[in-house]
Parts: structure tokens; sequence; C-alpha cells
């Protein structure tokens, strides 16, 4: 769908995305203030803060070749049994079943990401 209007299962991602990278920036922006006052600092302890809650959103596109492979696997995997399924299934409950099953083949693909994944950006919080 695009930016604009961004399909229901990707607001959530994306504005947890957007606040991620908007502290991360907040942080830097004030870190290279001349001088700092006790209420400055604690603006960028809550920036930092804000980053470090929401920065697992970034593991999605950080992730290594092996662990990419067995997140394709798995995805192939999975639609193979999605098809095996299908050809039992009645012609009018197709659509209903395709939608769920790729939401829940989405999810299972995003949890193998984070659970194998790090944040191992360098210099970073």
């Amino acid at each position: 769908m695009g930016l604009r209007q961004p399909a229901s299962t990707h607001v959530q991602p994306f504005r947890c995305a957007l606040t991620c990278v908007r502290a991360l920036l907040d942080f830097t922006m004030m870190a290279q203030y001349r001088s700092y006052t006790p209420e400055t600092i604690f603006y960028m302890e809550e920036y930092a803060t804000l980053f470090l809650k929401t920065k697992d959103i970034l593991l999605e596109f950080h992730i290594s070749k092996r662990t990419e492979e067995e997140a394709d696997e798995l995805h192939k995997e999975m639609r193979y049994e999605r098809a095996l399924m299908m050809e039992r299934v009645l012609p009018s409950l197709k659509g209903c079943i395709c939608d769920d099953n790729r939401e829940q083949e989405n999810d299972q693909r995003i949890d193998l990401i984070y659970a194998k994944s790090n944040f191992n950006f360098l210099k970073i919080l």
C-alpha cells in the first residue's frame, strides 16, 4: 500500500520504527550541544532509554546471512504445508485461510529473526 496508507499489520511496526529513529536522532542532536544543563541531560537519558526500548524493531533489517537463509527455508516449508492443506479446503474458504496463514507465517519468520539475531551494531548505544 505504501507509507501514506500502510496495511493494518504494518502500522504498529512502522510507528515503533519511527519512534526508535526519532529517539536516536534527538539524542544525537542533543549530544552535540557545547554544554549541558540538568534538563538537557534528563532529555538525553529519556531519548536513550526510549531508543533502547524500541531498537529491537531494527533487528529484522540487521540479520546475518545464515539467519536469513533459515528464515527463507522456514517460509518455504510453511508455504509447502499451506499448499498441501489448501488442497483439502473448500474453494469458498480458501481466501480467509490464506490470509490467516500468511500472517502466521510472517509472525513465525519475525520470531525466528528475533531469536537468532542480536543488536550488534557498531558504535550505537
